[in-house]
This record gives structure tokens, sequence and C-alpha cells, in this order.
């Protein structure tokens, strides 16, 4: 016997089954830490910004000008894979960065790499007593011991 609407009546199977479904399709997104890395396609370039796909349902953002060259041109295109460091979010938006900047911000953005756990490049400069000193981004000194550089010293240094 069919309802009064017409419509025929699914059975408890059939709507567990779609409950199922529609379960699956709710999938948390992922939870990043700063300092966590990612390698991520790269969707879309704007002038200002990169984006990258996160997998999921997720995107992240990561400033243009910190991947143009010396003439300004980017050195991605949309479909390459790019490494990068969470740094935030913010609602919605997560903001991810592939290095340290120079410049007034430098000192923000290491304190804010130290606090994260970013990776930071450098370039040793020259042996100091107990160590080296490195030139990091934006031309700010830094000092690592010996002991951190995974080097074996020569004898009679």
């Amino acid at each position: 016997m069919e309802p009064e609407d017409g419509k025929p009546q699914r059975t408890t199977e059939e709507d567990e089954s779609f409950a199922e479904l529609l379960d699956k399709t709710f999938v948390a997104p992922a939870r990043y830490e700063p300092g966590q890395m990612v390698s991520a396609q790269v969707i879309k370039v704007t002038p200002d910004w990169v984006f990258l796909d996160l997998g999921r349902k997720g995107e992240g953002v990561v400033p243009a000008k910190e991947l143009a060259d010396e003439t300004g041109g980017l050195r991605v295109r949309e479909g390459d894979t790019l490494p990068a460091y969470f740094v935030s979010a913010e609602g919605s938006e997560m903001l991810f960065t592939t290095r340290v900047a120079g410049g007034a911000a430098g000192a923000a953005q290491l304190e804010e790499a130290w606090r994260s756990s970013i990776p930071v490049d450098g370039l040793v400069v020259k042996e100091i007593k107990g160590g080296y000193e490195v030139r990091l981004a934006g031309g700010a000194r830094a000092f690592c011991p010996h002991s951190q550089m995974g080097l074996s010293r020569a004898e009679g240094q």
C-alpha cells in the first residue's frame, strides 16, 4: 500500500545507509601546528597571494612576494608542489611561509619562527670562539655552537 502523498516510503536500511554516507562527507579539517611543514599543490597564483591545496577541503595562502625571483616574477605556477610551513590561522584562512623574510619585519618573523619551530636558513660567515657566526635573512646575525653543526672539527682547532 502506498502512502497518501504518493511517494514511496524508504526502508530503515536505506535511511541508515544514506546517513552513513552523509557522515562520511563531513571530514574534520586538518589541524596544523605552527611550524608544521606541508607539501601542497599550488592551485591559484595572484599578484599578492599563492593559494595552496592542502587536501580535503582546506586551502592555505603564501604571500606571493616570498616566491618572487630577482626580477619580480614568481618562481611557481599552478600545479607546482610547494613545501611550506604553517604560521597561523585567522578564521578559515591558513597562512603559510616558505622562508623568513628580511627587512623591518625580519626580527618579528625570526621570533615567530623560533616560537613555532620553523627552520631558518643561514650562511656561516666565520668561525668564532665556541662556534660560528651565521648570517640570517635580512642581515640578522646568529651564533651556532660547534656541537650543533653536525660537522666534525679538524685536529688542532
